[in-house]
């Protein structure tokens, strides 16, 4: 009976160890060794402890507070810590055979799998070629050089100077414009770029006009056509796209020569001065004449349009002007001698004057010949609308005109008018014996 009941304690011993076993770990607490009896402490280490039943020994490991740990201090290193911390201990069923240190090994790869993954996922990921992947993207501008002539102006070998590969183009102007671009740099700086090469400040180039080619220096570039700022391109940078502006001097004392032609000049019809370059432009010596025309004013040409000579234009090639003409215009003067005239402008204001005057032009012919007309009829002055209220005459009685003031010599009205004149009226004077 005693050995039964022994034998029936051991069995339920056996049986609670087992269902001991199943519990997780984290939820059994250190007091249960003193609800068994036969539990005994041993020399594993802390954090471990041993069950003995009936001769077998289970050495049942508290891993979970050195992972939580592990995991912890890998969570202070990285944004990237895995949330599932349960996982990294794996809850098991432990035979007597089994070698506990397998489970430490296994939580502890868990651990540098998780140290691994904070390297990869935190901080600046640094690529291949030793940049990294935070760096600011490039950007790149486009930078114009407008030369201020066309290609063909500059000869083939200075454009040489900019490379085989160099960007040259005539715009819609025909100016010629050299394109490079400019990278941002890697460190977030603004470029600098340098001068086209050959087209520095100071350099020296034959540019072409119709005739010949004239030296000019190149004084710099600038960011406008008014030359308002000059580009140092040693400490301006660029920080959009851009264009910049050639700005040319002529150098050496070249003289232009300067032709003025004056068709239908029956005198100093072509003349020829020579000019220093640079200098302005000077009317000719000799003013050039024609019969019955004046010289309206002097032209030159550039391309299609004409374009009226300014003496104040600074002289950098030679040129040709040609003489535009205008008809000769005169004055004749009507004076009423003593009388009034009455008469309505083209603006409907009546005025009553001593005197009356009209413009006579001279008529270009079909042959271009300016020629003389006479007074049109029309152009005299009304008899009707002359008065003399001193001599108490309401009317002009004599229909002609005289050259003189006396009156003596009557005015030809067939002669033609090539000069400003005066004609007279004539009135009846006052004698001891009555008007005559």
């Amino acid at each position: 009976m005693y050995r039964r009941m022994k034998n029936l304690l051991g069995v339920s011993l056996i049986i609670l160890a087992i269902v001991v076993s199943q519990i997780p770990m984290n939820d059994v607490q250190a007091d249960t060794e003193g609800e068994i009896g036969s539990t005994q402490e041993s020399g594993i280490d802390e954090g471990s402890q041993t069950e003995v039943t009936d001769g077998n020994t289970v050495q049942t490991p508290q891993t979970t507070n050195s992972i939580d740990n592990a995991v912890q201090s890998t969570s202070e290193n990285t944004d990237s810590t895995p949330q599932n911390t349960e996982n990294a201990v794996t809850q098991r069923n432990i035979s007597d055979e089994q070698d506990l240190n397998a489970i430490s090994e296994s939580d502890s790869g868990t651990s540098t799998q998780i140290e691994q993954q904070a390297e990869t996922t935190s901080g600046v990921v640094t690529l291949a070629d030793g940049s990294d992947s935070n760096a600011a993207t490039t950007n790149t501008y486009t930078v114009k050089f407008y030369f201020g002539v066309s290609k063909d102006k500059i000869a083939e070998s200075d454009w040489n100077n900019l490379g085989q590969d160099a960007d040259i183009k005539d715009s819609d102007n025909k100016i010629a414009v050299y394109t490079i671009t400019a990278n941002k740099m890697s460190d977030g700086l603004q470029p600098t770029i340098p001068a086209p090469n050959g087209f520095e400040e100071a350099t020296k180039h034959e540019i072409k006009d119709v005739t010949n080619s004239t030296e000019y220096i190149l004084k710099g570039w600038f960011t406008d056509t008014q030359q308002s700022k000059k580009w140092d391109f040693e400490h301006d940078t660029v920080s959009g796209n851009m264009t910049l502006y050639a700005v040319w001097e002529m150098t050496g004392d070249k003289c232009c020569k300067i032709t003025y032609s004056a068709t239908g000049a029956s005198a100093y019809s072509e003349q020829y001065r020579e000019i220093k370059a640079g200098d302005t432009l000077q009317e000719p010596e000799y003013t050039p004449i024609r019969e019955g025309a004046t010289i309206e004013g002097w032209y030159y040409k550039e391309g299609d349009k004409e374009i009226r000579a300014d003496w104040d234009l600074t002289v950098t090639k030679d040129m040709v002007l040609f003489a535009k003409w205008k008809p000769n215009q005169y004055t004749v003067t009507f004076d009423m001698n003593g009388g009034t005239y009455t008469y309505t402008d083209d603006k409907n204001v009546s005025h009553t004057e001593g005197s009356y005057e009209i413009k006579i032009d001279n008529k270009e012919s079909d042959k271009g010949i300016f020629e003389s007309i006479i007074i049109p009829e029309g152009s005299y002055p009304n008899d009707d609308n002359i008065k003399y209220e001193a001599l108490g005459k309401e009317k002009a009685e004599d229909p002609n005109w005289y050259v003189d003031q006396s009156c003596l010599t009557v005015y030809d009205k067939t002669k033609v008018v090539n000069t400003n004149f005066t004609l007279y009226k004539k009135w009846p004077q006052e004698t001891q014996l009555g008007f005559t």
